[in-house]
């Protein structure tokens, strides 16, 4: 992922992880934004999809992926909302 984009109130994003892994360990990541924005309404799916609600009170939010297969490898967008 870049490390910053633009998302819009209202609106939904697809965010995309690549992770390189060897000998067939797990590709996946898990997806996070802070508890206060999920508190406001915005919404984070295990697949990616970044929703932020038409009335989300903040100029940005960060997204977080962490891979499954070690903890420690891990990248964060920072999404302007307009």
């Amino acid at each position: 992922s870049p490390a910053s984009a633009t998302i819009v109130k209202g609106q939904s994003l697809q965010a995309t992880a690549v992770v390189d892994a060897v000998l067939g360990a797990n590709k996946s990541v898990l997806w996070s934004v802070s508890p206060d924005a999920i508190a406001e309404g915005v919404k984070i799916t295990q697949t990616g999809l970044l929703t932020i609600p038409a009335n989300y009170d903040h100029q940005d939010i960060q997204l977080v992926a962490v891979s499954v297969f070690d903890e420690d490898i891990d990248d964060t967008v920072e999404y302007t909302i307009v």
